[in-house]
């Protein structure tokens, strides 16, 4: 297990909440993200707590076991209908992570 050091970005945000199961900066500030890392290297308790937390996540949240079991109900769920129609006055626009997939 380790304690997990990251910017606030697409994706990240979605998995990582700031010192509760890792720690965030702001993007395009190094300055920062070397404290956050030297708070981690220096502080046992907190990088076990970080860690600890995020394997526990990882296990009850992300594992296969509940991720499949997700996808799974969906398909039940879905099994036999038809798909709704999608309205044609919806705008459309390209994949903004097609044009910046440093996003991702």
């Amino acid at each position: 297990r380790m304690a997990v050091v990251s910017c606030r970005s697409v994706g990240v945000v979605d998995c990582i909440r700031d010192d509760d199961n890792g720690l965030l900066t702001e993007p395009g500030d190094p300055t920062a993200l070397a404290q956050a890392l030297r708070r981690v290297l220096r502080d046992d308790a907190l990088r076990t707590r970080l860690a600890d937390t995020a394997l526990e996540e990882c296990r009850t949240t992300y594992s296969w076991q509940k991720v499949g079991r997700q996808i799974m109900d969906i398909y039940t769920a879905v099994a036999g209908h038809p798909p709704h129609a999608v309205d044609p006055a919806l705008p459309i626009h390209p994949c903004r992570f097609r044009t910046d997939p440093h996003l991702l």
